[in-house]
């Protein structure tokens, strides 16, 4: 603990995240490779794998006050059956399958629900007062609460008492309304245990097993721990410590282990630690009251939540590994780590929006509705708040052998179905729902996503080349590489056709030539509307369509031609148009169809990648 104790520290404060009002979110994190550019900046690489070794500070405070209940008293406790037939081992490795946070329309965060490898479906919910004050959460496992932690408050703000309780074995702090410890009260299964303030005995959460204490002269704490080992701690005027030395029992004498010193500057605090082998780390807190030390130079104290850097030098002075901490908006943030000088890896603190109470459909997207309705036109399938507009060919194929009769047929069922599916969505407000379990169907905001993530060769629940070719895109987009197992590219792809005749090119029917270039010429009007001019990033993946059609793309999306095609490889190419303000790009290639090289999905995303 850096400062002397008083209340204010033990006050749990869980400020609002506004983004996440009214959403549903799951928390990830992920590590990705380390690269360095010729500036000497670094950047995210690819993906390396999902870590879950990061877990809510509730998780842990409910294990480990679980365990030290289990570990001192001789009765039996109320827990879960399921529970109370695991080891302490299984118990205490619950590494983080899935974690999703609910929160409610002021950004205060009601529940959180984690999935672990040894227990499913463990339940926080917190409750606030009035002043939007954390009073009380709760933790439950197999459905009973397990674990409470409860707070009440004086008029002033200030921390009146707090609770602990796992089962009816309880804890409990007072204080006075200055912050100033009065009472502590514990009742473990009929045994209770009083300490009031003016004890020598110390009792706080960390340990009550301290050991004795005692004064110096100039107001060092020294601490004798019961093995013989001692601790002497040095105070600022402020009751800030300053200094703390480690001494431990050596044969017979003390000898001394570890200094640790601190910094204040600017409302920060850098912790230097020294051991007696020349070894030194330096911590860089970007706030002064903390209440935590480091648990030691490991991937933990990289998701710490008030530190900014931490260095590690050998004996020689030669920094060994260092990572660097840097916080983003939303409760999201990024750490770089270093070794030997040389950025290694990145690991990220992320989410996905499972369900957004406050999704709203836009009224360009309404009004683009409205016009396919009555105009008899195809609207398209993905997100239409999404991120990327991608334009195909023909909006769907049948066989060869169809007639213009039954092409008509088609395309009349093929419009009812879209544009009625978007009314109804319009008109319900339907949330999606990108990142939870969902059957394949034809809603058109997933259009047959959770297929699986490869060529429906043996109909084995796979999908088109062409959707392969879209979720490879996106996994470079918005992944880093990251494969999914299923395809999921309708998250931030809104996906619709210069054709809504569903025919191949390759038919080279007069009358089908026909159709395909009076649909197309119908549909021009459509694309100069406003809501497709929203999209940051356009793709045209029709390979001469547009010149063979006359579909002037500079005009319609108002950007501009670059002049020159780019290749990639000997078979591929794709041109680059920009808009006037320079914040949107129209990258024209090919049909992403078929076989498609991997060096063309690479090239594009990385053009596109810079208007994300």
């Amino acid at each position: 603990m850096l400062t002397k104790k008083d209340a204010s520290l033990y006050i749990e404060k869980i400020p609002a995240n506004k983004f996440f009002a009214g959403k549903t979110v799951e928390i990830s994190y992920k590590e990705y490779q380390a690269i360095k550019t010729e500036d000497n900046t670094v950047e995210v690489g690819k993906f390396l794998g999902v870590d879950e070794i990061h877990l809510p500070h509730y998780l842990w405070e409910t294990m480990e006050y679980m365990i030290d209940v289990i570990r001192h008293t001789s009765h039996t406790i109320s827990l879960p059956k399921e529970i109370s037939r695991m080891s302490l081992q299984r118990l205490t490795m619950p590494s983080v399958l899935k974690q999703v946070e609910n929160y409610n329309e002021k950004g205060l965060i009601t529940s959180i629900v984690l999935d672990t490898y040894s227990l499913k479906k463990v339940l926080f919910t917190f409750e606030y007062d009035t002043e939007e004050i954390l009073a009380q959460w709760n933790c439950s496992m197999f459905d009973k609460i397990v674990h409470s932690r409860r707070f009440v408050y004086y008029e002033n703000g200030s921390l009146r008492s707090r609770v602990r309780d796992l089962c009816g074995y309880t804890e409990e702090w007072e204080y006075d309304e200055n912050g100033k410890f009065l009472q502590y009260i514990r009742n473990w299964g009929g045994k209770t245990k009083i300490v009031n303030g003016n004890s020598d005995d110390i009792i706080e959460e960390e340990s009550d097993l301290e050991g004795l204490v005692e004064y110096d002269q100039t107001g060092a704490k020294i601490v004798y721990s019961h093995n013989g080992d001692k601790k002497i701690i040095r105070y600022d005027e402020e009751g800030r410590i300053i200094e703390a030395k480690f001494y431990e029992i050596f044969y017979k004498d003390l000898e001394l282990r570890e200094t640790v010193s601190y910094k204040f500057f600017e409302g920060k605090v850098e912790r230097t630690t020294l051991s007696a082998g020349g070894m030194k780390s330096v911590v860089l807190y970007k706030d002064i009251d903390y209440q935590e030390e480091p648990k030691g130079f490991s991937m933990f104290d990289g998701c710490e939540g008030n530190i900014f850097s931490c260095i590690r030098y050998d004996a020689e002075g030669n920094e060994i590994e260092k990572y660097i901490h840097t916080y983003f908006e939303n409760d999201l943030w990024e750490t770089v780590y270093y070794l030997n000088g040389i950025p290694e890896r990145i690991l990220r603190k992320e989410y996905n929006i499972l369900k957004d109470l406050n999704y709203m459909y836009t009224e360009k997207f309404k009004q683009v509705v409205q016009y396919c309705k009555e105009n008899n036109l195809f609207v398209g399938y993905g997100n239409p708040n999404g991120k990327v507009l991608v334009i195909g060919k023909e909006a769907a194929h049948i066989s060869k052998e169809e007639t213009t009769e039954n092409l008509e047929k088609k395309k009349e069922e093929l419009f009812q179905s879209n544009v009625s599916q978007w009314e109804h969505i319009l008109s319900t407000n339907e949330v999606p729902n990108y990142d939870g379990e969902r059957t394949i169907s034809h809603n058109p905001l997933y259009a047959y996503g959770n297929q699986y993530n490869s060529w429906d060769k043996s109909k084995k629940g796979g999908t088109s080349r062409t959707y392969l070719n879209y979720e490879k895109l996106y996994e470079q987009l918005f992944l880093q590489g990251e494969k999914l197992q299923k395809i999921n590219f309708q998250k931030e792809f809104f996906i619709t056709e210069l054709s809504d005749y569903p025919t191949k090119e390759s038919y080279k029917d007069n009358e089908i030539e026909a159709l395909r270039k009076q649909s197309i010429e119908e549909r021009k009007p459509l694309f100069a509307l406003p809501f497709f001019k929203e999209f940051p990033i356009v793709i045209v993946a029709a390979g001469h369509y547009p010149k063979r059609y006359k579909f002037d793309m500079q005009q319609i999306f108002d950007v501009q031609w670059e002049g020159e095609p780019i290749k990639v490889g000997e078979k591929y190419w794709y041109n680059l148009h920009f808009s006037k303000d320079n914040k949107r790009i129209l990258i024209h290639t090919r049909q992403l169809s078929n076989r498609v090289s991997n060096e063309l999905i690479a090239a594009i995303a990385n053009e596109a990648k810079k208007f994300l």
